[in-house]
Parts: C-alpha cells; structure tokens; sequence
C-alpha cells in the first residue's frame, strides 16, 4: 500500500478533500478504509458527500476522530441538471430540487447555515455521465460559497477544468465572492500514478468557516505563502485600490511525489479585474502592482509531467473595494 508523509511546517494552511464517496452510494470504500487512505495521503480532513444520502456520515466521523482527522458532514445533491455539495446537515429534500426552483432552495439552504459548492461544473454530462454537467438555471450566486475550479485526477489537464476556471473568473468579475477549491470526486482507492490535487483550508477546525471566508487555495504539489507589504494576509481578505508590495513564497511538499511528476514551477501570475492585465513575476521576488477595484488572484505555472505551461496552484481571490 502506498504510504507517504506530507509536510505542512512552512504553511498555516491545511490540505483537505472536500467531495468524498463511501459504499453508501456508488462509491467502493467503506467509511474505515476512506479514512484510513485519506490519513495515508496526508490530509487534514476529508467531507463526505455521499449522493443524496447522509448514511455514512456518523461511521466515518466515528473513524476520522479515532485518526485525527476532520471530517465534515455534507451531501451530494445529485439531480439530472446538476450536482451541488451542501456540507452541513439539513432536513431539505433534494427530490424537491428542479430547475424551477433552484434559487429558492439555495437561499432555503443558505438560511440554514450550509455551505453550498458547485460540483464539477463543467464535467462533460449526458450521454457521459448525465447531471454531471451543471444545468440548473441559478441566478441567486450570492447563496454560492465555494466552485469546484478543478476536479478529478489530473485536474491541470482537463478542457473542462479550464472551462470551469473561465467561468468562476466571470462570476467573481460580477461581484460574487466564491472560493475555489478542488473536488477529487473521490469513489475508489487510486494508485499514485495519476496525480491529485488538494484544497488547502484556512482553518483545521472549523473548514466551512474557511470556506465562507474565501481562505483557500487548490495546488498539485505546491504550498504558498502571499506576503502583501510584508504581511501574509488570509485568502478572501479586502484591500483598498492602491499600489502594492507583492511577494509570493512557494514550497513544495512530497518529495516523492514532487519529482514522481517532475513538478517543476516557474513563475508566479497575478489576474483579475483589479489589474490592467496579467503580472508575471518570479517565486520569492517582491514586484510591485497597482489594483484597483475588482479582485486579484495568484497562479504559479511551471511544468508537470513534462508538459510546460501547467496551472500547479490556484488561489482565491482578494478583493479590491476602492478607495478613499
């Protein structure tokens, strides 16, 4: 079996799976061997989402705290039109979820304290794998705390991941304020062959907080530190309009899995609608951008696979209100 141990001493985040599948729905692991290969991967925590059942959500808390692990309740509305990770536990009904009333039902879900994703939105549906593709007509993004920007393994390979991405940059350019994080969509034990990302959180006890917050990143191999006129400022965080001192560390965990992949990184890319346009710098060089109001977020690029121009890390954005 495949053991590793992950680092996490240079980040005060913590790396998380947040779309996770049992046998109690169309997964193949039990709730004892999800969290014994979750502990093996190095996470801090994992959600179970079963689809649209919250079975196995007392079993695998049972075993995460015998392991040390975070587990969030949640489910997976999985409807013909799409798919919505709510974590949390509700009384809402997913067979009342249809396209008619969507806004409703996410607006019933936010009053009750849930934290809604958007699961792999722009995963290929029907005749694939039909509700896979995100068709609910929703208009209320406000109810919208977090979208799946990248999902499955090998993430920073997919079209459809780079749809996704397309698309959360078109909502956070309306003014919603969503984090993004990844979706594993995890069903089975999976060798290391084919590589994995995870959603680092900004808090271990209290996720969805981190979530709501917009304190997360997503990375394949990489962990990352923004410094903002010398200070390291959470993910999520606003800012006035004005010039800016901007340093980005970047470490990396795993070795094994690091050169397993020959990740290599290479630059670091400020984007969003706070910036006349994209600012390439290098790891750990300060550089200076003017914002203004919109929101900024980072990428580092580099190479995986021996493929070069690969997304390897994500952030969420900060957010630039103007100023004085």
């Amino acid at each position: 079996m495949w053991m590793c141990r992950w680092r996490w001493k240079l980040s005060r985040y913590y790396p998380f799976e947040l779309h996770c599948h049992t046998n109690h729905s169309d997964g193949d692991m039990s709730p004892a061997e999800l969290v014994q290969r979750a502990v093996e991967r190095g996470l801090s925590g994992i959600a179970i989402t079963d689809h649209n059942t919250y079975s196995a959500v007392e079993e695998v808390a049972i075993e995460g705290k015998k392991r040390n692990l975070t587990v969030i309740e949640g489910i997976e509305w999985t409807t013909f039109w799409g798919h919505i990770v709510a974590l949390g536990k509700t009384d809402i009904d997913w067979r009342d979820l249809n396209p008619k009333n969507i806004d409703q039902i996410l607006a019933k879900a936010h009053s009750h304290g849930l934290t809604l994703t958007l699961a792999h939105p722009k995963r290929y549906g029907t005749p694939i794998c039909t509700g896979c593709f995100m068709d609910l007509p929703i208009t209320k993004y406000e109810y919208i705390s977090a979208y799946e920007v990248w999902t499955q393994k090998c993430p920073n390979f997919s079209d459809y991941n780079e749809k996704a991405i397309r698309e959360y940059d078109e909502l956070l350019q309306k003014g919603y304020r969503i984090a993004a994080i990844y979706g594993y969509d995890w069903h089975r034990p999976d060798p290391e062959e084919r590589p994995f990302a995870v959603t680092f959180l900004g808090y271990k006890e209290e996720p969805c907080r981190a979530i709501k917050d917009g304190d997360t990143y997503v990375s394949i191999g990489l962990m990352i530190d923004i410094k903002i006129n010398g200070k390291s400022l959470p993910f999520g965080s606003s800012l006035k309009s004005g010039e800016y001192q901007i340093e980005a560390g970047i470490s990396r965990f795993n070795e094994r899995y690091f050169k397993k992949h020959d990740i290599k990184p290479e630059k670091i890319v400020a984007t969003g609608s706070a910036l006349k346009q994209k600012i390439e710098f290098e790891p750990n060089q300060k550089t200076f951008i003017k914002l203004t109001k919109g929101y900024v977020r980072f990428e580092v690029v580099g190479q995986e696979k021996g493929h070069k121009g690969k997304k390897l890390l994500l952030t969420s954005p900060y957010y630039i209100d103007k100023g004085e």
